[in-house]
């Protein structure tokens, strides 16, 4: 139904169906942007679906694969018949591989590298971003141009000077590689 025109000529929008802008000051664009936006949002892209698919399933499989038994491992079903746990006791008993050892090793290694790195770094960082003192610019281009070698040229260097000093097979030959990686 047709109505007639204001007496200045023009409609106003709430009768075309359009929401007013509201107070904050956003034109009829934005609000259109931001309905587009939250239609978009809601539908899932098939190419994500299928791209989200193939990277999680080798995971699943891998995991699927944990509970088979051995002579279950290769038959071509992704979940088993028979679930077990006996390859994740058998992890944690065996005698001649103690995994939960190691595992506690490699978190100690990585709490202790990340800690002095942190603290290294936020100490340094400070230093260098908020007191200028003399040769502050070449200091900061002699940590540029280090960084720029690739890690694998000091590998054998490093190797050697932790055997120098005793520290192979112990957690401090790990833990000072690492920081000088970070």
């Amino acid at each position: 139904m047709l109505r007639p025109l204001p007496a200045g000529g023009v409609q106003p929008l709430a009768d075309l169906g359009f929401r007013q802008p509201s107070r904050c000051g956003r034109s009829l664009k934005a609000v259109g942007l931001q309905r587009l936006a939250a239609q978009r949002q809601q539908r899932v892209d098939p190419a994500a679906a299928v791209v989200v698919a193939v990277s999680v399933f080798p995971f699943i499989y891998a995991v699927s694969t944990s509970f088979k038994s051995g002579s279950a491992l290769f038959e071509p079903v992704l979940w088993p018949s028979s679930v077990t746990l006996a390859n994740y006791t058998s992890l944690f008993t065996l005698a001649e591989q103690p995994f939960g050892r190691h595992i506690v090793n490699s978190v100690m290694v990585s709490v202790l590298v990340v800690c002095i790195s942190l603290f290294i770094g936020v100490t340094a960082a400070f230093a260098l971003g908020r007191i200028h003192f003399k040769g502050r610019g070449l200091l900061l281009t002699a940590v540029l141009a280090v960084s720029m070698f690739p890690q694998v040229a000091v590998l054998a260097g490093m190797f050697e000077l932790i055997r120098f000093f005793g520290l192979y097979n112990q957690a401090l030959g790990l833990v000072l590689p690492y920081m000088i990686f970070t």
